[in-house]
């Protein structure tokens, strides 16, 4: 599936609001075809981290997954100060954005 994102010369005002769209638009499109029986122990799977008005999305290395998912936040927070590096933390299935299998990492 391709995407057309503006460049900032196209649409100098809008460029975030592009990127966002398109962010979206994957997000949306990865959800109806995720499901659980995708995902196993060493994956990566990348959610939206909330505090208040702002958002975070990181990856998060899957270290165990029953109706939940848990694992250790793999990337250092700058937007929100509710989670560091290395927490564990439970994911909702519908929370996860997108998915990195483990032997696709280097």
């Amino acid at each position: 599936m391709k995407y057309k994102i503006r460049t900032e010369t196209e649409d100098p005002n809008n460029i975030i609001g592009m990127c966002k769209k398109c962010s979206d638009k994957r997000r949306a499109d990865f959800q109806k075809i995720f499901n659980k029986d995708m995902l196993k122990v060493g994956d990566y799977v990348k959610i939206c981290f909330k505090q208040g008005k702002k958002r975070e999305h990181m990856w998060v290395k899957i270290i165990s997954i029953d109706k939940k998912i848990f694992g250790l936040l793999d990337n250092e927070p700058v937007l929100v100060d509710n989670v560091k590096y290395q927490d564990i933390v439970r994911v909702k299935l519908s929370e996860v954005e997108d998915l990195l299998p483990a032997d696709r990492c280097v």
